[in-house]
């Protein structure tokens, strides 16, 4: 399994390592977890420049993977017009990564997204990390990386 780290996350994740929150995550992401993102849809938006860079180094030393951008817009899209009650319909984008890859593992401290990424009907089994105090939930998870992309990349 794998991790998907909420945009307004992913530069605190970035610029402090060492922070007490952060560090169980780069210590599994280097070991035996991967990050997977997009800069599809609201990602793009969303993004800040100076994670880009990060992404794209993380993805090359084969920590993260890249998704589809086309294919994260049109699952995102397809959700915004489903008939699903989204807490958080500015998240679509989010929730459409963790549906394509399967990833039952998010990053956020977004209260609604919670609400959505927990929703079975939306996606079954997530799960979210918020702090050090989750980091069992890391420990339980290996996301393999032998030449294994996620689905639809």
């Amino acid at each position: 399994m794998c991790i998907i780290i909420d945009t307004n996350q992913i530069v605190k994740f970035f610029n402090q390592p060492e922070h007490e929150d952060m560090k169980p995550v780069h210590r599994w992401i280097r070991t035996t977890g991967r990050l997977l993102y997009s800069t599809g849809d609201n990602f793009e938006r969303e993004l800040k420049n100076s994670a880009k860079p990060m992404l794209r180094e993380l993805s090359r030393a084969g920590h993260a993977v890249h998704v589809s951008d086309r294919t994260v817009s049109q699952e995102a899209n397809r959700l915004r017009e489903s008939d699903l009650e989204l807490k958080s319909p500015e998240d679509c984008h989010v929730l459409a990564l963790a549906r394509i890859t399967k990833t039952r593992l998010l990053f956020t401290r977004d209260q609604k997204l919670h609400a959505d990424f927990k929703n079975p009907n939306i996606i079954k089994g997530g799960t979210i990390y918020q702090n050090k105090s989750h980091k069992g939930l890391l420990d339980r998870l290996v996301c393999k990386r032998k030449n294994r992309k996620p689905a639809a990349t």
